[in-house]
């Protein structure tokens, strides 16, 4: 009798404590995504009363995960509000951007402000390089190793979604010794409670674009950023709308012409072959006349300055460029149209060195996707746009997924 009663009562108490952690984790969530907030305001967002609410705020205010702060009366005779926000000092989250013989290391604070990053050139890619560089960026900015919660790994290619091990990317040669297994190896450098990720450019992407929200992106969005790659990523709501999800996919390796060119995914003819920037590069010097200089290498400058070169010509209303344009929108409406069916799709966002090209190109996109390809749940409406987004968004917006994954655990 006393064994079962006290199992009994271990059980119940077991039951709240995961209640009470739940409920907090709930609370420290909300504070982050509406800060500064009063505790009237979290009690209608949560629907807990007060006086819970309350008291889940004071034992975030003992552990410093959250700091209290007074907005100042409207008038003097006015009452003080108290607000919380998230305590900075908190913890922070370091993102790695794995780049052709290169990786971007950035520190940002709890509250995404950025702390502190550095660009590490003609390195292995190795787990003890970015370790170390993580750790002396922690040292620069006087941060103990304790307060990094997370680690976020940026990888522009192929990854394992199982395992997390990095498969292949355009980038990365044989010679680049890239360690497949790199969020293991880099998990073995720090303390078992920091929380390692590894993401393709194209969710992170796709995400960092839902984030934006400089125009009403209706769900399920694609992103798709094109430069010397292909990167897309889709962000779907749960059947309430009360959550979001993001995952890659990979656009780039679909097979439009098994004729083709041989991708390094080991297949001829995929659409990355045929609509990477590289590819439109070539085939205006061949077929319209133009002298466009480019490199291999991901992200070099002579790329950008060349799509530039090429709004221009369009603006211009050169005929050559928009024959070859034409052909290139036909390609890339044909395999937009594929994973429009698959997925619903209800808004396109392009990205990358490929929305340089502006408006024209984008008339040109549309009036191609109207005319020729009729996805299931109807073109019209469908949005497409043209979206420029900034490095330092995307690190950010990998930095709020690293802190959505260690505080949804």
């Amino acid at each position: 009798m006393i064994q079962i009663r006290n199992v009994k009562q271990q059980e119940y108490s077991t039951s709240q404590q995961e209640i009470k952690s739940n409920n907090t984790k709930l609370i420290f969530n909300l504070i982050r995504d509406h800060m500064p907030i009063s505790r009237v305001e979290l009690s209608k967002l949560c629907s807990l009363s007060v006086s819970s609410v309350s008291n889940l705020v004071d034992d975030l205010l003992k552990k410093q995960w959250i700091i209290e702060t007074e907005l100042v009366a409207a008038s003097p005779r006015g009452r003080k509000s108290i607000l919380l926000e998230v305590n900075n000092k908190f913890g922070c989250v370091a993102t790695v951007e794995l780049l052709g013989r290169s990786f971007i290391c950035t520190i940002y604070d709890i509250c995404l402000k950025k702390i502190i990053g550095t660009r590490i050139r003609n390195t292995d890619y190795g787990a003890n390089a970015i370790a170390e560089t993580i750790r002396g960026l922690l040292r620069s900015a006087k941060l103990p190793l304790n307060t990094l919660m997370g680690i976020h790994l940026i990888f522009p290619g192929v990854v394992d979604s199982v395992s997390g091990s990095l498969l292949f990317s355009q980038f990365f040669s044989v010679e680049d010794s890239l360690d497949r297994h790199l969020v293991i190896s880099l998990a073995r450098q720090f303390p078992q409670n920091t929380h390692i990720m590894i993401s393709t450019n194209g969710s992170i992407i796709a995400f960092q674009s839902f984030l934006a929200n400089k125009w009403a992106a209706r769900l399920p969005l694609l992103s798709i950023n094109i430069d010397e790659a292909i990167f897309a990523g889709v962000v779907l709501s749960s059947n309430d709308n009360k959550k979001n999800f993001c995952f890659p996919v990979e656009i780039g390796h679909s097979v439009v012409d098994y004729h083709g060119k041989l991708c390094r995914c080991g297949n001829h003819g995929c659409a990355e072959t045929l609509l990477n920037t590289l590819s439109l590069f070539r085939n205006l010097n061949e077929k319209a006349g133009m002298d466009l200089e480019y490199s291999e290498h991901f992200g070099s400058d002579c790329n950008v300055e060349s799509i530039k070169k090429i709004a221009l010509a369009l603006e211009a209303e050169n005929k050559k460029v928009i024959s070859v344009l034409e052909e290139y929108a036909h390609i890339l409406c044909s395999v937009l149209r594929s994973t429009v069916d698959l997925l619903s799709i209800r808004s396109i966002r392009i990205g990358g060195d490929i929305a340089l090209l502006g408006e024209k190109f984008l008339t040109t996109l549309k009036n191609c996707f109207s005319t020729y390809f009729h996805p299931l749940n109807n073109a019209d409406q469908v949005q497409i746009e043209l979206y420029v987004s900034d490095y330092e968004d995307v690190r950010k917006a990998a930095t709020i997924m690293c802190l959505d994954d260690i505080f949804s655990k």
